[in-house]
């Protein structure tokens, strides 16, 4: 078979080309049509929510709570272990400030002896032996007295940072002790919140601007914790001892 001319070769290329284009455009006319006539899908949108939030639980249907209220500083003044407490510190001030100036009574004294040295050695009728003998007296006596007034203030804080530990010890202890018999308290009324109203802010105003007095329950604390005080004891002996017999006249 003869070749084909060379310069007959890019006319078949277009013809077969333009064929192809012919057979391909019905087809995709018809794809077109048929992709229009399909329904398009839609997204489903979420169910209509109401413009009202949910009604709230009405106040009858919501659980009681039972709160008390207690002036814990009130209860610690009144307490008669408080008081008998607050008398012993001030007997232990007294004796730390008698025994203070009894040492301050010989420093003074030495102070004394310090002046009538001084004027010994500025007199000039005594002798020359008798001013250094003066004048080593009075070195001695300054050194015990600067000793003396060392020690004194020594004991003084000793014997006071020693009070303000005790006192706070005990502070703190009958705090615990009041504080353990309104937990009890609350148990057997079956409370939920006990607060104490004597409570301030960092700016020393009421934490609780506000509370009713029927929810106060500081005197019955106070009278249970000094229902063993002495005066109460001493009140329950007078009520229990007989009354004397009425005197008669004689007829």
């Amino acid at each position: 078979m003869d070749e084909m001319p060379r310069h007959r070769t890019p006319i078949l290329l277009r013809s077969l080309a333009l064929g192809a284009v012919a057979v391909c455009l019905p087809a995709c006319n018809r794809s077109k049509t048929v992709a229009a006539a399909m329904p398009v899908p839609r997204a489903e949108s979420p169910p209509p929510t109401s413009s009202q939030p949910p009604a709230l639980p009405s106040a009858e249907s919501l659980p009681r709570l039972k709160i008390a209220t207690v002036d814990m500083m009130q209860v610690f003044k009144e307490y008669h272990r408080t008081i008998t407490a607050a008398k012993d510190q001030q007997a232990d001030i007294v004796q730390v400030q008698q025994e203070s100036d009894a040492r301050l009574e010989a420093i003074r004294n030495l102070q004394t002896s310090l002046e009538t040295l001084t004027k010994t050695m500025s007199d000039p009728a005594i002798s020359d032996s008798r001013r250094q003998t003066a004048a080593g007296e009075r070195a001695t006596k300054q050194q015990d007295a600067i000793a003396l007034e060392r020690e004194r203030r020594d004991f003084l804080e000793r014997r006071q940072r020693a009070l303000q530990e005790k006192g706070g010890e005990r502070m703190k202890a009958l705090f615990e002790e009041i504080r353990i018999l309104v937990v009890e308290k609350a148990r057997e009324e079956a409370l939920d919140y006990v607060v104490d109203k004597s409570a301030a802010t960092s700016s020393q105003i009421p934490f609780f601007l506000y509370t009713p007095d029927s929810a106060d329950m500081t005197g019955e604390i106070i009278a249970h914790l000094n229902r063993d005080s002495p005066a109460a004891a001493g009140e329950s002996n007078a009520r229990a001892a007989p009354d004397p017999m009425p005197e008669t006249e004689d007829r």
